[in-house]
């Protein structure tokens, strides 16, 4: 490999692995009064703020469920208090304790937020668009000159969700998505929505198109199904047509909210079909009609990809990856949502992006960027990639062509340094694979992959 090094100060994200601690206290928590905006999200319970835990501090306690007795302790981190699930694995569930003002509030995220980079208007230049102050933002991103803004939708119902979420007088924006709603023949319309309940379709200009309810899960999806040049868009278990009809909806059916969805044309000699990471669900495989035709409970399921992991099967293959619940446990699937292969080479989940690293035809896949436990690996499950033991960051990676000969560079970064990996014949001429991949101005932290 080759390698390029690059001072990089901002912090971008929370470090998943084993520090050094010390246990500072031990509590069951059972006895201990649920806070204001206490609720269920998902798979867990969280209790926010809790002004009675004192004097041991303000909490962000989440208890997951599973039938677990819902034991914690507190541990020493680095000189930070970090609150961590005591039963099955006490390095995978933690959350750092943080009070109001607390500088980690400013710099620490592990979600997505609403900003991207976007040619919104088509006309060869990007803007940033963005949510800040309650307020929706374009900005002219050779100059940061504001283009226009406008607020952001009011708080639906007027008041926070029994979650806690939604407690300011207009929604924060939990993410963006483009797509192409109105027929440009381009990805100028966007779309915003709350945590889990509510999103909004604008134009360029921020002008409101519609707005949809749903359990929206964390990301969506958009394709033109029906051919006619305008987008359907695939919202957690709901798909929407471009005028904001909703077509079909699985929610009746789903309970937990989908970790990443996409519309996928699996084979080619078959219309495409709808792929949902559902969480506790496990993954779905279902028609563009909304009907299921595999459901896979194999644990809590996020961030799947598609690509051509092998040519010896056809159409397009899907890996997956298990967040808890058999954590870190990968299935492999074919294009007709069977699985294949399954195997478990870390004890966590993780990104699970396409690599194209060769230039022919069948991709691999990159598991995390650690020295020992990361790599890139087949569609057989065997690792093909190792990270050398140089020192590089390990906290987060992508995977893309910076150098323009259509294989992949893979770029890793932590707070303080970014890293490109490329290959040692880079670059290199000839008929190469070139996939088409999700946009990068619709990237996210729980986004479903699609590389063809």
């Amino acid at each position: 490999m080759k390698i390029l090094r690059f001072a990089y100060p901002a912090v971008l994200s929370l470090l998943c692995r084993t520090f050094p601690f010390r246990i500072l206290f031990t509590d069951e928590f059972e006895k201990l009064p649920r806070g204001p905006l206490i609720g269920d999200v998902g798979a867990h319970t969280e209790y926010h703020y809790l002004h009675e835990a004192r004097p041991k501090g303000k909490w962000a306690v989440s208890t997951f469920r599973y039938n677990l007795p819902p034991s914690w302790h507190v541990r020493d981190v680095d000189g930070r208090r970090v609150v961590v699930q005591n039963k099955i694995n006490p390095d995978t569930h933690w959350h750092p304790i943080l009070t109001a003002g607390d500088d980690a509030w400013k710099t620490s995220l592990t979600n997505d937020v609403a900003f991207q980079i976007h040619d919104l208007d088509h006309d060869g230049k990007a803007e940033v668009v963005f949510t800040m102050n309650q307020e929706i933002h374009i900005v002219d991103a050779a100059t940061g000159m504001t283009i226009r803004k406008a607020p952001t939708p009011l708080t639906p119902g007027g008041k926070p969700t029994p979650q806690g979420h939604n407690i300011f007088p207009r929604i924060l924006g939990d993410c963006l998505f483009f797509c192409d709603l109105t027929g440009q023949g381009f990805d100028g319309d966007m779309i915003l929505k709350d945590r889990y309940r509510h999103f909004w379709a604008y134009n360029n200009r921020l002008e409101l198109l519609w707005e949809g309810r749903c359990n929206t899960g964390h990301y969506p999806f958009s394709f033109d199904i029906d051919r006619d040049g305008k987008d359907e868009l695939l919202m957690g278990y709901t798909l929407f047509g471009h005028d904001g009809t909703r077509i079909w909806s699985l929610d009746p059916v789903l309970q937990d909210h989908a970790d990443g969805v996409a519309i996928v044309p699996f084979r080619d000699d078959k219309p495409p079909g709808i792929l949902i990471a559902a969480s506790d669900e496990g993954i779905i495989f279902a028609d563009t009609e909304g009907r299921i035709l595999k459901h896979h409970s194999v644990g809590h399921v996020q961030n799947p990809a598609t690509a051509n992991f092998r040519d010896d099967l056809p159409g397009l293959e899907t890996v997956s990856v298990n967040f808890w619940g058999n954590q870190g446990l990968i299935h492999f699937f074919d294009s007709g949502g069977e699985i294949y292969h399954s195997f478990e080479p870390a004890h966590y989940g993780s990104m699970c992006f396409p690599l194209n690293w060769t230039g022919k035809s069948e991709e691999f896949f990159v598991l995390n960027a650690h020295v020992d436990e990361g790599g890139a690996y087949d569609g057989w499950g065997r690792k093909v990639l190792e990270f050398p033991d140089d020192g590089h960051p390990d906290m987060c990676y992508a995977c893309l062509d910076l150098t323009g000969d259509c294989r992949d560079e893979i770029v890793v970064w932590d707070p303080h340094e970014i890293w490109i990996y490329t290959q040692e014949d880079n670059p290199l001429d000839g008929d190469l694979y070139r996939p088409v991949r999700n946009p990068l101005y619709n990237m996210s932290n729980y986004q479903a992959t699609v590389s063809r």
